[in-house]
């Protein structure tokens, strides 16, 4: 009867000590996954960040290039750009309905590039486009007023400098000069 007892007891401690390691091995891999997650987010984070920045550059450039705004103007329409973002973040409004709007108010519509076969980095790049573009529409819509004709205007500009920053003819350094007034836009 001792005999007997000491094996159970003996196989209850084993089964308490795989037990054990079976739940730490579970934790770990619990907690790899969890860092996993958390950077693949820091990453597309930084991504939506860069992306936005150069973004922003561009359609700054855009608007002081195509429609003449200067420094005033070019602070305002960036402050209008980001509390229509801030609204597109929060949910109260999405880039389907400043599509809508776009087309309604001002005869305007925004072609998108539709391509299945992308990276999560270049999906995560162009919904930034998608938002950046549609707040600049919005905003000069909103603020000063542009139909069709200057949102066109803008957004071909847009689209010039953009190409001209992919060929490597034009650099941001050489755009953020001209937005600080130093050198005059020769592009």
């Amino acid at each position: 009867m001792k005999l007997s007892k000491k094996i159970k007891k003996k196989q209850s401690a084993k089964m308490g000590r795989m037990l054990t390691r079976k739940r730490l091995s579970e934790n770990r891999a619990k907690a790899q996954v969890r860092h996993s997650f958390i950077r693949q987010n820091v990453t597309e984070m930084s991504v939506k960040k860069s992306a936005m920045e150069d973004l922003f550059v561009i359609f700054m450039a855009a608007a002081h290039d195509a429609l003449g705004f200067g420094k005033d103007r070019l602070a305002a329409l960036k402050e209008k750009m980001l509390s229509h973002l801030e609204c597109m973040r929060c949910g109260l409004v999405t880039v389907a309905d400043i599509e809508n709007i776009l087309r309604d108010e001002a005869n305007y519509g925004i072609l998108r590039e539709k391509n299945k076969d992308r990276s999560r980095t270049t999906e995560i790049r162009m919904k930034a486009v998608d938002e950046v573009s549609a707040a600049f529409m919005i905003s000069l819509l909103d603020g000063w007023g542009y139909k069709k004709v200057r949102l066109a205007r803008a957004h071909k500009a847009a689209g010039d400098i953009s190409v001209q920053l992919a060929n490597g003819t034009l650099t941001f350094a050489k755009i953020k000069d001209v937005l600080t007034n130093k050198v005059k836009f020769a592009a």
